[in-house]
């Protein structure tokens, strides 16, 4: 269930943008707050190289609707850090696309991008790299 629903959601240009970054060394991650067993098919899709997101408890066999780990701002903050750290990456080599308020304390370590936003201060604090078109392939053009 969760790979078909994740196959007919992909955002626009989703695919080419992650095998074109690929194609040129780069790492991905996807840090969220979607259920991880959606991020995980997401990973398998698209070869993406880390994720997170909350972890729903089951109980045999079903989902209680409780979790058993919240990923929040600042949990997707950590996560960050935490592969920039295990990886040596440098702040200028790290690219961070968001598109709520959720995702600013991601910022802080790498260069923002504000990607479809209804939110002033996440585009604000975006420098001018904003993209409001739902085409991922538009984030490009700001990664080196």
């Amino acid at each position: 269930i969760a790979y078909s629903f994740c196959r007919s959601h992909l955002m626009h240009g989703t695919e080419e943008t992650i095998k074109t970054l690929k194609s040129k060394g780069y790492s991905i991650a996807f840090l969220s707050s979607n259920p991880l067993v959606i991020m995980e098919q997401l990973k398998e899709i698209l070869g993406v190289d880390f994720i997170c997101g909350n972890e729903l408890e089951f109980k045999n066999g079903f989902c209680t609707g409780r979790l058993t780990r919240k990923v929040d701002r600042y949990v997707k903050a950590e996560e960050l850090e935490k592969i920039i750290t295990k990886n040596s990456i440098p702040k200028s080599e790290v690219y961070v696309v968001g598109d709520s308020e959720t995702d600013i304390p991601m910022a802080e370590y790498g260069i923002f991008i504000s990607y479809n936003s209804k939110d002033e201060e996440v585009d604000k604090l975006a420098e001018g790299r904003v993209i409001k078109e739902k085409d991922l392939r538009k984030t490009l053009k700001f990664i080196a």
